[in-house]
């Protein structure tokens, strides 16, 4: 009897860490799905309260772009490119460079003036990507510029601006031909948080 017992006792034992060890191992996949990126709402403030928002041209095809000539940096932090043009010599860091050459990309592939670097909406955009950062959500600042677009969890430049460019709100930002001036940073925390800021 006692035998019988313990025999049962020992088969409850194994049912029970097979379980265990099944939980445990769908833990570890479920942890290890990527999580999905995803953009906030775009913002924008118009310099007067009758301004209306401008029309935005459709896509350019693939076969419709051409790479515009770049300009070799001198130093790599304050460089100016030809789609980052830097006249007050802010330093970068180059995946923030390399956000603006592809936003100024694609306002120049429509006819549009490409955006210069301003230190004052580079630094505001650090710090909100920061704040974002270490709050683990994303949304937007209290705006003293003229529009802001913010984004999550993209691996880098390239697809956070493919992103904000297949997103009608941020896409008008980036296209909107009142804009001047540009700021862009990243901060990492849960996944990176990006914050691009445009003044008029």
């Amino acid at each position: 009897m006692r035998h019988n017992a313990k025999w049962k006792l020992k088969g409850k034992i194994t049912s029970m860490l097979a379980v265990a060890s099944l939980m445990a191992a769908g833990c570890r996949r479920m942890d290890s799905l990527a999580e999905p990126s995803s953009v906030g709402e775009a913002a924008v403030s118009y310099p007067d309260p009758g301004d209306e928002p401008v029309r935005i041209p459709d896509a350019v095809s693939d076969a419709d772009q051409t790479q515009p000539p770049q300009i070799a940096p001198q130093n790599p932090e304050t460089a100016s490119t030809a789609l980052a043009p830097n006249p007050q010599n802010a330093a970068m860091k180059d995946f923030e460079r390399r956000v603006i050459e592809l936003t100024n990309a694609e306002r120049q592939k429509r006819g549009f003036s490409i955006l210069t670097v301003n230190p004052h909406l580079l630094s505001n955009s650090r710090q909100w990507a920061g704040n974002m950062a270490s709050r683990r959500s994303m949304y937007h600042s209290s705006m003293d510029f003229g529009g802001e677009n913010v984004a999550w969890n993209q691996s880098g430049p390239e697809e956070v601006v493919k992103a904000w460019m297949n997103s009608p709100g941020h896409r008008a930002n980036i296209l909107r031909p009142g804009f001047k001036s540009i700021g862009v940073s990243m901060v990492s925390s849960n996944g990176p948080y990006w914050c691009q800021q445009f003044g008029w």
